[in-house]
Parts: structure tokens; sequence; C-alpha cells
């Protein structure tokens, strides 16, 4: 697999001697700064311009020479930008615009809320962030807002990571001028505001609605005690976890959070979830899926549904997993890792690992401000917590990931499906042999040629057919889905003895008899029956490729996500 790499130079801030610059472009540099950079026109006569001979200009504030923007004059060349900020470096997705910050900054500053930080001051703040359209409030700034009992200087934090991301995303001057408006206002850092223990908040997130969202670790949340009484958690103590729900649900899945538990050494981490005007219920994650013996935290990620997993080491070195606890249809749920991210913020070394529906995608950001991204389309890696059976062998660094890429989800001579019909013959017009579930393996038996994409030849237990490779996985194919974020097979257990069945016909015979409690994988449904995979031992994340293959009614057998999930409905 090829590495990919992208190169994005830190900004030079040395400053060389004076040349005289062009006017037009002194002007275009004074209108960035009035227009984009939200500066007042006397501000942007207070700022000086040094220009290199050939086409870049750069000004600064006489007050803050270190803080050095650029213009350009290319007319030539159009993909290059006309203008730089020391602000921001790109990496952050929800950046506002620096018009945005510096309006609801000057705002603070002329009504002096940092300086009288009371009810009054909270509210009229608030209200700044909602007028600013392109900010995202961040769900610890707007929950403390909410509550009432953030600080100023927690506020300041607060904002400064809602316009820029987390800390290790910003540029040093972006670090001095939040550190500026803290001296400004006669305010000393303090740690990151914390939302209350196991009380609910209502935030506003603007563009979804309300949201009530509870961070909880000592405090358990009455809502969640009945949820928390089921049997197979006798014994395990609550570590912590997070809730979101929608105030104005409007669909089922929109009420989820996670929570972990430990005991005896162990520990446990299990979804929540809520449906309308009904109370919240868990489903088992593994025992597999947190690290033993370290410090931990819960909190909610800024999209809301997506919760953050916090292991903060020394020296400033943090590990999160941001997850997605989800539903993907009735009685099926799995664990989904969105990113994992590894900061060390003493040297200034990020690693980041994206989880894409084409395969893990890395980006590490060097000491120096140097970012390298790599695509690792086949990195033998599982995106969902569910399937991790030892989350210490998880990769957490560049060298790991790419060693990754060496090893196989699934086994050779096999391809996985992301969910297409096994046609009888190369045509989409074809008879079709079962339009199977995402995740099925079937056994490679060649390619034809097709247009657009290629037919696989492949067998599925007693089928023999053909599949469109635009809907199956790398590396057998280069137009499906990674096979890393392909969601996991329904598994289904027998109510009772029952026959698997040669077919759906009344006088197909029985090719064997399952006791109850026998476990299987769902491949498709068929005519009212259910085409499915009998393991030779126990049924995993995987389906087993040399399996018993055969049919069951859909009302003989009880369906989950996962083995830990059919355990958990016993």
């Amino acid at each position: 697999m090829k590495r990919f790499i992208c190169l994005v130079a830190a900004l030079l801030l040395a400053l060389p001697a004076a040349l005289a610059a062009p006017e037009d472009l002194i002007a275009s540099a004074k209108s960035h700064l009035t227009e984009v950079y939200g500066y007042t026109m006397a501000d942007a006569e207070q700022f000086e311009f040094s220009f290199d001979g050939k086409d870049t200009l750069r000004f600064w504030h006489k007050d803050h020479p270190e803080w050095v923007y650029t213009a350009n004059n290319r007319p030539r060349d159009p993909d290059t930008p006309s203008a730089t900020t020391p602000f921001y470096k790109g990496q952050f997705i929800g950046y506002p615009g620096e018009n945005d910050i510096r309006w609801v900054l000057n705002a603070t500053r002329d009504n002096g809320w940092f300086k009288n930080w009371d009810k009054t001051a909270m509210g009229e703040f608030r209200e700044a962030l909602r007028e600013a359209a392109n900010i995202r409030v961040s769900i610890p700034l707007a929950a403390g807002l909410e509550a009432g009992d953030i600080t100023a200087a927690q506020a300041v934090e607060g904002f400064f990571r809602s316009c820029l991301g987390e800390p290790y995303q910003w540029t040093e001057a972006a670090r001095q001028w939040r550190d500026w408006v803290l001296k400004e206002n006669g305010l000393v850092p303090e740690s990151p505001y914390l939302p209350p223990d196991g009380l609910p908040v209502t935030v506003d997130s603007r563009h979804s609605g309300n949201f009530i969202i509870t961070h909880f670790k000592e405090n358990i949340p009455e809502a969640l005690t009945a949820a928390f009484s089921h049997p197979k958690l006798s014994g395990w103590a609550c570590l912590g976890g997070v809730t979101q729900e929608h105030q104005y649900q409007v669909k089922p899945t929109a009420a989820s959070g996670i929570a972990g538990f430990e005991k005896a050494g162990e520990r446990l981490l299990v979804m929540l979830f809520k449906d309308k005007n009904a109370p919240w219920y868990v489903v088992p994650v593994g025992e597999n899926a947190l690290y033993q013996n370290r410090e931990i935290s819960y909190t909610l990620a800024s999209s809301f549904y997506s919760m953050r997993i916090e292991y903060p080491l020394a020296d400033g070195e943090l590990e999160v997993f941001t997850v997605m606890p989800s539903r993907l249809e009735q009685g099926i749920y799995a664990c989904e890792i969105s990113s994992y991210t590894h900061i060390n913020h003493v040297p200034g070394h990020t690693l980041q690992a994206n989880n894409t529906i084409s395969g893990w995608q890395l980006v590490e950001t060097l000491p120096d401000g140097l970012q390298a991204h790599s695509a690792l389309e086949n990195a033998a890696v599982f995106g969902f917590l569910d399937a991790i059976s030892d989350i210490s062998a998880f990769p957490r660094t560049p060298e790991a990931w790419f060693n990754a890429q060496e090893g196989r989800l699934i086994p050779e001579g096999t391809a996985m499906l992301s969910g297409v019909n096994l046609r009888q013959k190369t045509s989409s017009r074809s008879a079709s042999l079962g339009e199977f579930n995402p995740g099925t393996l079937a056994k490679v038996l060649g390619f034809e040629k097709g247009d657009p994409y290629p037919w696989l030849h492949a067998q599925i237990g007693t089928n023999t057919g053909y599949a469109s490779t635009s809907y199956v996985n790398p590396p057998e194919s280069d137009f499906g889905n990674a096979t890393s974020a392909t969601r996991p097979l329904p598994v289904a257990q027998a109510k009772e003895d029952m026959a698997l069945k040669s077919g759906t016909g009344l006088f197909d015979g029985t090719i064997r008899n399952l006791p109850a409690g026998t476990r299987m994988h769902v491949l498709c449904e068929e005519k009212g029956w259910l085409y499915v995979s009998v393991p030779r031992g126990e049924a995993g994340w995987l389906m087993d490729v040399e399996g018993t293959y055969g049919y069951v009614k859909p009302g003989e057998v009880t369906l989950a996500g996962t083995a830990i999930q059919l355990d958990w409905m016993d």
C-alpha cells in the first residue's frame, strides 16, 4: 500500500527587512483585516507591512509583531491562498472564521462581560454566541452557561475550543491569543469546565435542536437506575458515562450513551439507548473494549451523537476513542469507532486514525507543525469496539498502524460483501439467489468481466453465483467499502430444538437438528426464511465460512448484533 504524504509548512514568523509594498496589495490586505478577520478600520491602521519584493506581503499589528499575516499577488496561480492567518492551520473542520471569533471577543471587551462575570454577563455572552451563526459552541461551554456555574476563565477556554478545536490543533499564535484574552481580563488559566456530575443539562445545538446531556461518575442519574439493575450487571461498579437525548425526540435512535463498569480488575463497556417515552436500557459491548487499570472518563463529542472515551496519562499525554453507539436495525446494535487520537502535548505530537468507509485514514502532526496524511485501506483493525478482542493490542503508533496492513481481517480466499444480490449470471437482470447482508463472507472462485464493474464468482454455502464488485470489499475489489467499516452480521440463537432445512420448500429435507441455544449468523432472508451459517465452534464477529449452511424460520430464533448481546437476552 502506498503511503500518501502531504506536508504542510509551519508559519514562518521571521520578519524580513521592510521593502516598499505595492499599494494595491496593502489595500487588499487591509480589506482582509476588516472584512475577513474582523478588525476595525482603526485597528487596521495600526498594522505594519513588509514586502519581499516578489509576491508576498507580511503584516502584523504593531503591538503583536509575532502574529504575522500574509497576502500574495499571484494572479496566475489561483490555487494558492491569497492570504493566511497566524491563528489557524486548517485542522478543525468547525472553524467559524476569524471574523466571528473577533466579533464575539470585541463584544465581550466592550461590555466587560469577562471582567464582571455574573448571571447577566453569562446570558449576554450566550446571546452573542448565538448571533455569531458560524460558531458551534462546544458542549462543555454550552452546558456551563446553561448550568450557570462556569467561571470566566473556563468560558474563555471553552470559547477558544469551540472556535479552534482541541488545543493540540491550535497554532502557537492561537495559544498566545487565548492567554492574552485571559490577561486582558485579569484572569488566570483554569482547568476546562466539567459538566455537573449526574445532573441533566439542556444544550442548544442550534443546528439540530436542544439536547439533554448528562455526564456522570459518582452520581448515577435516577433515570438510569432501572437500566443498571440488569442481572448481568450484578457485582459491577459503575465508573461513569454520558448520555444524550434530543429534547423533542423525533426518532427512536435520538437517545444514546455509554457507561463503563469494573469488577475484580475487569472492565465492561455498555451502550445505553432510550426509545421515545420509554426508559433507558443497556446493550453490552464487551469486557475487552476498555483499557484496564487506567484512569478513564467519558464525555460527549461535538456531534452530540458520538461519545469520547478518554484515558489521560502523565505529562499531558492523552488517548481518546471517539465512538458512536448505534442501533443498526431493530434489535441489532454496534459501537462504531469513529476515530482514535493519541495526543502528546509536551513534544507536540498527535496521531489521529479516522475510520471511513474507505478504510483507516491517518493524520500525524509533528512537533514542528508538519502533517503527514496516510491512507491505510487494508489495515487489519476492526472499526467496532464490539469486535476488538484485546483493546491493549489496538495500534497506538504510526509504525503499529503500518504493520497492521500486513495482516488480514478475513480468511484467505474469501471476500466480504457490503450488501448485494448474488446473481445466477453476470447481469443485474439475472435471477437473484438472495440479497446477502453486509458482512457476509463468500469463497472466491474467480472474476468475470463486467460493465462498469467486474463480477465476483463466489460460493456462499450451497449457493454459487455472481456479485458485482462494487459491493465487494477490498482487497478482493477496488470498489466496495472497507472490511474494517462494514457492519456486523446479525447473530441468531435457536429458541428450542429445531431443524436446519436444506431449502424453503415444503418437502426440502433436514440437514441437521439444532439443539436449543445453537447460534448462527444470518446471511439473508428468502421467501420468509432465514439463510444461516452455523459455525463449527463459537459464533464470533465473523461468520465461519466452513460452517453448515441452511434455512430456519425467523420465529424459531432470537436475533442480536453480537454473541454477548444474545448472552444478555437469556
